[in-house]
C-alpha cells in the first residue's frame, strides 16, 4: 500500500513538472491580422508573409521608464499572389509599407522586452495586417 501512495505521488509530481515546462498559451492576436507568425512561417493575405529574422528589438523593457519606447524590426519576406515577383522588406511596428495594391504593417510583436531575459529567435511571434485588394 505505501509503495503504491508512493508511485502515484511521484508520478502526479512529474506530471506536474510536464505541465509547468509547457509554454504559456498565446494571446489573442490583434483582429484583422494574420495571426501569430514564427520565424519562417508564412500568411497567405493576397501577398504572402514571412517573418525571416530579427533585426533590431530596441524596445523598452517591461517595467521600466524610457526616453524612447523603442522599436522592432523584421526583415519579411513578400511575395505577390500571382507568383510574378518576391522581395525581402524591412517592417517596423506601426509603419505601413506598400505591398502590390495596398499596404502591409507588423501590427504586433510578442513576448514583451524583459531587463533580465534575451528573447530567443525562437520565441518570438509577429502579427500583420495587409490593408488593400479589394
Amino acid at each position: 500500500m505505501r509503495k503504491a501512495a508512493i508511485t502515484v505521488l511521484s508520478c502526479l509530481g512529474l506530471a506536474a513538472c510536464a505541465t509547468l515546462a509547457s509554454p504559456p498559451p498565446l494571446p489573442t492576436a490583434p483582429e484583422g491580422s494574420s495571426g501569430w507568425l514564427a520565424l519562417g512561417e508564412t500568411a497567405d493575405m493576397g501577398p504572402k508573409i514571412t517573418p525571416v529574422s530579427v533585426l533590431e528589438d530596441s524596445r523598452c523593457a517591461t517595467g521600466h521608464q524610457c526616453v524612447w519606447a523603442g522599436r522592432v524590426v523584421v526583415l519579411t519576406k513578400i511575395s505577390l499572389a500571382d507568383g510574378t515577383r518576391e522581395s525581402a522588406v524591412s517592417f517596423e511596428t506601426g509603419k505601413p509599407v506598400p505591398v502590390a495594391d495596398g499596404t502591409v504593417t507588423l501590427v504586433a510583436v510578442i513576448p514583451e522586452k524583459t531587463a533580465d531575459a534575451t528573447i530567443a529567435p525562437a520565441d518570438y511571434r509577429f502579427a500583420y495586417r495587409f490593408d488593400g485588394g479589394y
